[in-house]
């Protein structure tokens, strides 16, 4: 770290995480007795980030401060008003690493003492080779047809994609010791059995109006690990993104074949996935029946701008996502309160 203070910036996770995992591994090495302190963003944490940045550790000589998920945080909130005033004149024994998926930083430009980095999203054909290599590390090759299926599997980073091709690297060394070959079969068997539901086999329910069906899928997600619901309402984003491109297409008379051939997630990220994978495929022209271009649009932005409080939600995170899906499939994304907090359990049943 040039500085004491660093934040992570940009959508690339694995990358960000990798950066973050040096210089910890570097504060140990440096300081043995450090204190480290983790943090997700929001403005209940200011009291408690104020006391870690400036009150000294009884038993460390330094410190760490760690900051998550920095988007979710008030641009001019108490938690981004702290952080500019303590980075004007920040401790000599303690070092701030803050992470964030914006591309911009949520400080002013000419903000003292801080190094600030960007992970920017691969282009798809760097992120080709990068899975090909990572096979390659384990002692495998990987077919075009894998390539495709992992992209198509998990959200597009390194880190979801790294712990795939580890999962599927580990299951066939010990299943299939002379194997050598990864194709899109091998992927789809391995994530069938380790990664059960995820946002894309939601989407495939959201898509058919199925309301038990989507509440069932995310009880499967949460059931595994609730904190995969964030990554869920990533890849449902995405997905709906692709839908309203393949609707524009739709508009304009394309066949359906090209419209999942040509198609391209709008996304604000630094590479957009293109084409429609043939598994997929189903799903989204089961949303293009029962969703208007219109309803597609208010859905993203109902989706995007749901995303930090679900990040924020803690506990509640899975309540919290079962309300989104309910005003998406019910509601299209248009929230009223008066049908909202219906039970979910009456409306099945009706």
């Amino acid at each position: 770290m040039k500085e004491r203070n660093l934040l992570l910036l940009g959508s690339e996770e694995g990358d960000k995480n990798d950066r973050l995992e040096e210089e910890k591994r570097n504060l140990i090495n440096e300081y043995p007795d450090i204190e480290i302190q983790n943090f997700y963003a929001t403005e209940e944490i200011t009291e408690q980030v104020a006391t870690a940045l400036t009150q000294p550790s009884l038993f460390s000589s330094t410190r760490l401060v760690i900051i998550k998920y920095l988007e979710s945080a008030k641009k001019n909130g108490s938690l981004i008003n702290l952080l500019s005033s303590y980075l004007s004149s920040p401790e000599d024994d303690c070092y701030l690493i803050m992470l964030s998926s914006d591309n911009s930083s949520p400080f002013a430009k000419n903000q003292k003492n801080l190094e600030s980095v960007i992970f920017w999203e691969e282009f798809e054909s760097n992120k080709i080779s990068w899975i090909k290599k990572e096979f390659l590390k384990n002692g495998f090759s990987a077919t075009d047809a894998s390539v495709e299926e992992i992209l198509s599997s998990v959200e597009n980073n390194k880190a979801e994609m790294r712990n795939l091709i580890t999962t599927i690297s580990s299951y066939y060394r010990q299943k299939e010791p002379e194997k050598k070959v990864i194709d899109d079969e091998d992927v789809s068997s391995v994530t069938t059995r380790q990664k059960g539901e995820t946002g894309s086999s939601l989407f495939s329910f959201i898509a058919k109006r199925d309301l038990e069906g989507s509440l069932m899928i995310i009880d499967a997600i949460a059931l595994q690990d609730q904190s995969r619901l964030v990554g869920a309402l990533m890849m449902l984003t995405s997905d709906f993104r692709m839908l309203e491109n393949c609707l524009e297409k739709k508009e304009k008379r394309m066949p359906l074949k090209e419209i999942f051939e040509s198609a391209t997630s709008l996304s604000t990220s630094f590479a957009a996935q293109k084409g429609i994978p043939f598994r997929k495929r189903q799903a989204f022209e089961n949303a293009m029946k029962n969703y208007s271009l219109s309803e597609v649009d208010a859905i993203i932005r109902y989706l995007l701008k749901n995303d930090t409080a679900l990040k924020s939600a803690g506990s509640d995170m899975q309540g919290l996502f079962e309300d989104i899906v309910y005003n998406i499939v019910i509601n299209n994304g248009k929230k009223t309160e008066s049908e909202l907090y219906v039970p979910l359990e009456t409306k099945i049943r009706n």
